[in-house]
């Protein structure tokens, strides 16, 4: 049990834990109105949802996909098809006991879109256009977190400028790794579109939603810190040597540390009760 404990760990990536996590515990922070809701049951369970479960079921599709040709193989993947069960289980358990219809009803998006991600016969996010949406778990994590913390929902163009930074940062990553081209619909959209132009419409999501975030006022002082990565790809149009790769490459850590920043700077201008 020890071993496929350790095994769902790993198979959770936590070097990329806060790319889901991130974005919960600083939309719950935005949205609470003390820091006394820190410490309520409901916060800590999606908390470690968002956190460990949640990566689990992103990922573990992918690495059912092994050759079991060998004893090894087929052990490995006796070990992966554990924790993507356990992983599901815990999902379809927090669904059942949310406590709103409202929190029920984004659980339910986040399961389906997270599963749609690497199921072989969707699989939505190695298709043109549709791969720029494939960030919608990490925004319904950011929503469902605003709305636990709050009892409503985030404002409309809060949710608009949050999916315009999502769609720039997957459209910058991709570029770096954009897939064997084929025809239209199985293409990647950096693909299509090439290096230029994917750099152009990511700077330009990525300027629209820093530009709603500072003018509306919205997660100060976040909201600085987003204004910052519309430079990368106007930097890169510029200075085309410099592979897009070589930035992604560190990306986790980036975004970890803008995402702790961010939740200590919102967190210290609340009051404890």
């Amino acid at each position: 049990m020890t071993t496929r404990i350790s095994w769902c760990i790993v198979l959770s990536r936590p070097r990329l834990w806060m790319y889901l996590a991130g974005p919960y515990l600083v939309a719950y922070a935005a949205g609470m109105p003390k820091l006394a809701n820190l410490l309520q049951i409901q916060f800590i369970l999606h908390a470690f949802f968002f956190l460990f479960v949640a990566n689990i079921s992103l990922y573990a599709i992918e690495s059912l996909h092994l050759d079991m040709t060998t004893p090894a193989s087929r052990k490995q993947w006796k070990t992966y098809f554990f924790c993507f069960v356990s992983a599901l289980f815990l999902n379809i358990l927090l669904i059942g006991i949310e406590t709103t219809l409202t929190a029920r009803v984004f659980s339910l998006i986040f399961f389906f879109t997270v599963l749609a991600l690497n199921v072989p016969f969707v699989r939505y996010k190695a298709h043109c256009i549709f791969d720029l949406v494939s960030l919608v778990p990490v925004a319904i994590s950011g929503i469902l977190g605003f709305y636990l913390a709050n009892g409503s929902l985030p404002s409309l163009i809060m949710i608009i400028a949050s999916l315009s930074f999502y769609i720039g940062m997957l459209l910058f990553s991709s570029i770096a790794k954009p897939g064997v081209y084929r025809h239209g619909w199985f293409a990647r959209t950096a693909t299509a579109l090439g290096r230029k132009k994917s750099l152009i419409v990511s700077a330009g999501f990525l300027s629209m939603a820093t530009g709603i975030l500072i003018f509306s006022r919205i997660l100060l002082p976040w909201s600085f810190f987003i204004s910052l990565y519309p430079l990368l790809p106007l930097i890169l149009l510029v200075k085309q040597k410099i592979s897009v790769s070589e930035i992604t490459y560190y990306f986790p850590e980036v975004n970890t540390g803008v995402m702790v920043l961010s939740l200590l700077l919102i967190v210290i201008g609340k009051p404890l009760v």
